[in-house]
């Protein structure tokens, strides 16, 4: 959770006012006017696909359970405010 949110963070840092201007990131030209949204949003994509596949390919009932209880811990620790 730490971890994306440092990710998180860094993206903040790094998109700029104009990459919202318009859908730009809708655009055919997204990759130009907004490489930061478009490199956040395929990273999210990432993210959550792993995250799928790693809870659906558990073995076992429990291990769902287990697999799935530890990212609902992480959304909800990634869900409270933080300082900063």
């Amino acid at each position: 959770a730490n971890e994306f949110d440092a990710l998180s963070l860094s993206f903040i840092h790094n998109v700029e006012l104009s990459e919202f201007y318009g859908c730009a990131w809708e655009k055919e030209q997204r990759d130009v006017t907004s490489p930061n949204i478009v490199r956040q949003t395929t990273a999210l994509n990432q993210f959550s696909n792993f995250i799928q596949s790693f809870i659906l390919q558990a073995s076992n009932p429990q291990e769902f359970a287990a697999r799935y209880s530890l990212f609902v811990q992480v959304a909800a620790h990634l869900a409270k405010p933080h300082d900063g």
